[in-house]
C-alpha cells in the first residue's frame, strides 16, 4: 500500500514539476507566442484545478477512497493526453486545469491511505516514503526532460505522463483495499477488522469528537467547526500556503531563473534534478528521526536552512558544485518539509475528518502554488535580478515558520505542542 501511494505521487510529482521543465519550450513555441506571463498564468490554472479539486474532496468523501483514487488516476492520465496534442495555448491551459482538478482532489486521498495502512511507531517514515513520489515524479521529469526535450519537444514530455492507464491503473484496480475507516462509518465493521488484520494496522479509535460529528452529519465534519480544530486547521493551512508559494516558485521558476543567469538549459536542469535529489534524500534521513522526537520542528528547521541557502545563492553565485548542493538543501526545504508537514497534518486529525483536513489545508496551500507560479512571471517580466528573483522566496518561508510555531497541541494529547 505504502508503494502503490508512492506510485501515485510520483504521477503527481511528474505532471506538476514537468511544466517547470518545459516552460523555456514553451516561451520559443513561437506559434503560439507566450511570454513570462502568459506561461505563469497557464501553470497557475493547474493550481485553480487542483485547489478546486482539494476543496471538493470531502464532498466525495461517502463514495469511498478505492472508486475515487482509481478514477482520479484515469482522470489524470487523460488530462495529460489532452496537453500532449493540444493544438494552441487555449487548449493547453484548460488541460491543465482540468488535470489539476483530479491532482488535487488524488493528493489528499493518497496521504490519507498512507496513514490508514501505516504502522503507528513509523507513521512518519512510511509517510515520508509515500510523499517522497512527488520529489521522485521531479526527478523523473527532469531526466526524461534532459533525454527528450531537446530532441522531441515539450508535447512528448506529455506524453510520457499518460503511460499510468497501462502501467499503474490495472494493479491499482487489482489490489486497492477500501479504507478500513470508510468501512467503519458504513457499518460494515467485520470487512474493516480483516483488511486492518491483513495489513497489520491498528483501527483507529472513535473519539468523542467523532462521535458527536458522526451524530450530527456521518462525515465528521463536523469535528472541524469547533474551535481547537479550527485554530489548527487554519495554522496549518497557513503553513502550507506559504510554503508553497516556495515549492512551486523553485517547481516551476528554478530552470528559467538559472537559464536567465548564464546556465544553458541543461545546467538549468540539472538544478531542478538538484532541488527534487535533495527533498527525497532530506525527507527519508529525517522522517526517521521525526518519529522519535515529533514532525512538528523538523519543517522549521528546513525551511530555516532553506532560507539561508536561497541567501547565500543571493549574494555571489558559487561555483557549480557548491550551487547544486545549496540547491539540494532548498529542495528539503522546499518540498520535503512539505512531505513531513502533510504527515503531521495527517496524524492531527482524527480518521473521520483525516481526509477533508488535508483537503482543506491542500487547497489553501494551492492557491499558495497559483501566486508562486503567477507571480514568478510577472517578477520575470520586470526582469529583475538573479538575487531579487532568489531572495523574494525567503518572505513566505518565514511565514511558514511562524504558522507552524503556532499551532496548538492536538486537543487530548500532548504529542503536538507550540514548540
Amino acid at each position: 500500500m505504502i508503494l502503490l501511494c508512492f506510485i501515485v505521487l510520483v504521477i503527481d510529482g511528474y505532471d506538476l514539476v514537468v511544466y517547470g521543465a518545459v516552460v523555456p519550450s514553451l516561451l520559443n513555441e513561437s506559434e503560439w507566442g507566450l511570454t513570462s506571463s502568459t506561461v505563469g498564468a497557464i501553470g497557475a490554472s493547474a493550481l485553480l484545478g487542483m485547489a478546486a479539486g482539494a476543496f471538493a474532496v470531502g464532498a466525495f468523501k461517502r463514495v469511498g477512497r478505492r472508486p475515487l483514487m482509481i478514477g482520479l488516476l484515469t482522470w489524470t492520465s487523460l488530462g495529460m493526453g489532452m496537453c500532449a496534442v493540444s493544438v494552441n495555448a487555449q487548449m493547453f491551459a484548460s488541460a491543465r486545469l482540468l488535470t489539476g482538478v483530479a491532482l488535487g482532489a488524488l493528493i489528499p486521498l493518497a496521504i490519507a491511505m498512507t496513514a490508514e495502512f501505516s504502522r503507528p511507531d513509523r507513521r512518519n517514515l512510511s509517510n515520508a516514503i509515500a510523499l517522497s513520489g512527488y520529489a521522485a515524479g521531479g526527478v523523473l521529469s527532469a531526466v526524461v526532460a534532459l533525454a527528450i526535450l531537446e530532441s522531441y519537444g515539450f508535447r512528448m514530455m506529455f506524453a510520457v505522463g499518460t503511460t499510468p492507464l497501462i502501467l499503474v491503473l490495472p494493479v491499482m484496480i487489482w489490489i486497492l483495499p477500501e479504507a478500513p475507516s470508510y468501512l467503519v462509518s458504513r457499518g460494515k465493521n467485520l470487512q474493516a477488522a480483516k483488511i486492518a488484520q491483513l495489513y497489520g494496522v491498528d483501527l483507529d479509535p472513535i473519539t468523542s469528537d467523532e462521535q458527536a460529528g458522526n451524530s450530527q452529519n456521518g462525515s465528521g465534519q463536523a469535528i472541524l467547526t469547533r474551535r481547537p480544530w479550527v485554530i489548527a486547521l487554519s495554522l496549518f493551512s497557513a503553513a502550507y500556503f506559504c510554503g508553497q508559494v516556495l515549492n512551486y516558485g523553485m517547481s516551476t521558476w528554478l530552470p528559467k531563473i538559472m537559464n536567465d543567469a548564464g546556465y544553458s538549459l541543461d545546467s538549468a536542469l540539472l538544478f531542478l534534478l538538484s532541488l527534487n535529489c535533495g527533498a527525497i534524500a532530506g525527507t527519508l534521513l529525517f522522517s526517521r528521526i521525526a518519529d522519535r522526537i515529533g514532525s512538528q520542528r523538523i519543517p522549521v528547521y528546513s525551511w530555516l536552512s532553506a532560507a539561508a541557502c536561497l541567501l547565500w545563492l543571493g549574494i555571489a553565485p558559487p561555483p557549480n558544485l557548491v550551487a547544486y548542493f545549496l540547491v539540494c538543501i532548498i529542495g528539503f526545504g522546499s518540498i520535503g518539509s512539505l512531505i513531513l508537514l502533510s504527515g503531521q497534518i495527517a496524524h492531527y486529525f482524527p480518521p473521520s475528518s483525516r481526509s477533508i483536513a488535508l483537503g482543506v489545508s491542500f487547497g489553501a496551500s494551492r492557491i499558495g502554488g497559483f501566486a508562486a507560479i503567477l507571480g514568478g512571471g510577472i517578477l520575470l517580466d520586470l526582469h529583475l535580478s538573479t538575487s531579487g528573483m532568489l531572495w523574494i522566496w525567503i518572505i513566505p518561508t518565514t511565514m511558514s515558520i511562524a504558522a507552524l510555531l503556532m499551532v496548538p497541541k492536538k486537543p487530548g494529547s500532548t504529542e503536538f505542542k507550540v514548540r
